[in-house]
């Protein structure tokens, strides 16, 4: 490996330039102005023998399932290594999917040596078992993963025979929860206790495409379909069944198997300037029912203004449907 830096750096020039952290010195915080942004992790644990992307990649969403397995260099077996952002760079030029990526990140990373990792794993499946049992998480299908500081965290503690899981307060139920880890040895004395702060997953049903739909179409259900996706806590708009979407406009044209959000549905258009619309005027039990006149587009649940043709009164009405509306007197 570091025959293939050495002979790398030779092209130094072209390495910054194309991976975009060059502009006079190396910064550490880049911008990207296209391509992706790699946020590198401040610290790297491998299980393997290699350290590959997905293990120096903080947001490793971003890569696809094969760059997530390029090897960049061996993994220490005696002592932690310290690795410069350039020198990460170096290596990425051995794959040329990786030339349009930015990194952002601390000027150094650590790598931590190789440690044996039955301890780490043990110590997820107790806690996965411990989100099985207690509520909320027992009701949902969920998913753990560990920061990077918290396998650092639990690597450190080494050899356990039991361990207390503990929630901590706090408003989060998904993405980053606390939990507080007590270990103990085989005569249950303890032997270290940690805060981590793990990424709880959930697996829900969203509506996506089921064939390109464009600007403008009213939504059947024939052009909708509901597939699994882990979630965290962040705030998306996703659309969790397909009866949510049947007769909604929608207001941009997605593609096959694109996430249909909230903010791509508009409700139908239920009356035109212009138009006559049948209005029911509402009072206690009576209902009384009339054409009037549109005075303005709208879509359901939206509130217009109205004529009645007979008085030539203009009144304002809620559209409940195609060139329905009432009125509450």
């Amino acid at each position: 490996m570091n025959n293939l830096i050495g002979g790398i750096k030779t092209r130094v020039l072209t390495v910054l330039f194309s991976l975009g952290i060059f502009s006079g010195f190396i910064t550490v915080n880049t911008q990207a102005s296209n391509g992706r942004v790699f946020k590198l992790k401040a610290q790297v644990v491998s299980k393997n023998i290699m350290v590959r992307m997905e293990d120096i990649v903080e947001n490793n969403n971003v890569l696809t399932p094969t760059e997530k397995l390029y090897t960049l260099m061996d993994t220490p077996t005696n002592k932690d290594r310290y690795i410069k952002t350039i020198d990460i760079a170096y290596m990425m030029q051995a794959y040329s999917s990786l030339m349009d990526a930015k990194l952002r990140g601390p000027e150094k990373i650590v790598v931590k040596k190789m440690t044996d990792t039955r301890y780490l794993d043990k110590a997820k499946s107790l806690v996965l078992n411990h989100l099985n049992k207690n509520s909320p998480w027992s009701s949902w299908e969920i998913d753990l993963l560990f920061t990077s500081s918290d396998e650092l965290l639990v690597s450190r503690i080494g050899s356990f025979d039991t361990m207390t899981v503990r929630a901590l307060e706090g408003k989060n139920m998904l993405g980053n929860v606390s939990f507080r880890l007590i270990f103990k040895d085989e005569y249950e004395r303890p032997v270290g206790k940690v805060v981590i702060n793990p990424v709880i997953l959930k697996k829900i049903e969203v509506a996506v495409a089921e064939s390109t739909v464009k600007k403008g179409d009213i939504l059947r259900a024939e052009q909708i379909k509901t597939v699994p996706l882990w979630v965290g806590n962040e705030k998306k708009d996703y659309i969790r069944g397909v009866k949510d979407c049947i007769g909604r406009e929608i207001a941009k044209t997605i593609t096959a198997g694109e996430l249909i959000r909230g903010s791509f549905l508009l409700n139908p258009v239920c009356a035109k300037r212009g138009e006559l619309i049948w209005v029911d005027s509402i009072n206690g039990g009576l209902t009384v029912r009339a054409a009037v006149l549109a005075m303005e587009k709208g879509r359901k649940n939206d509130y217009i203004k109205v004529r009645n043709q007979s008085s030539q009164k203009m009144f304002t009405v809620k559209l409940v449907g195609i060139k329905k509306a009432e009125q509450n007197i």
